[in-house]
């Protein structure tokens, strides 16, 4: 663009060396054309300058996992007017890098820990300590926990026919997701062993009610 602005600049200079030639008329002309290219480039533009900005101040890299808006996935390449993106289910989404600038973007990959959230629901007459101290020791079992990293595990809700416990614990963000999977598998048995009651949805407690467990 600045190789074709200084040429069209020298053409007016020799074109004002001639004497009916006025160089006023060209550059009024010359300044219409630019608005109007400007207006029809202007989407192509914005991407343009969103993509240098996202170049520069790198909110997120190749292979980091994200999520804009309505889409996640995984960081296949951030060209200049596009990042695409490799959603989990192996779909490939071409982004336009202004919509990314004006959106929300929340990287799950770069941080070097998360924390996992767990939820479960038993009988409303279960004693509440036993339930923590299962939880705990299945915790405490599992190395890939980091406990030095605040753990919660309490009473976190009460239904009119179940308790709901929650159970936050951190680790690394390369095992969160296997941990979560194989920390669920863990609760459970643990709570079958001790013949304690789980409660997933509200039929389950519908059953509980109509067999007179509740």
């Amino acid at each position: 663009m600045i190789k074709y602005a200084f040429i069209i600049t020298a053409i007016i200079i020799l074109l004002g060396r001639f004497n009916h030639f006025q160089p006023t008329f060209m550059i009024a002309m010359l300044g219409t054309l630019g608005m109007t290219v400007g207006f029809t480039l202007q989407g192509t533009i914005s991407n343009f300058t969103a993509g240098i900005l996202l170049k520069i101040f790198k909110p997120f890299k190749k292979k980091e996992f994200i999520s804009l808006d309505k889409v996640s996935g995984t960081v296949i390449n951030i060209d200049i007017f596009y990042t695409i993106l490799k959603t989990i289910d192996g779909k490939i989404a071409v982004i336009p890098n202004n919509k990314i600038l004006l959106g929300d973007i929340i990287n799950y990959t770069r941080a070097p820990i998360r924390r996992n959230e767990f939820f479960i629901n038993v009988s409303y007459h279960t004693d509440t300590k036993l339930i923590i101290d299962i939880l705990k020791k299945v915790i405490d079992k599992e190395d890939r926990v980091m406990k030095n990293q605040d753990i919660l595990i309490g009473l976190n809700k009460l239904s009119p026919y179940s308790l709901s416990f929650v159970i936050r614990c951190w680790s690394e963000t390369k095992d969160l997701q296997n941990v979560y999977w194989d920390l669920m598998i863990s609760f459970k048995n643990a709570l079958d062993k001790n013949n304690i009651q789980q409660i997933q949805n509200n039929q389950d407690q519908l059953t509980l009610i109509k067999n007179k467990k509740i």
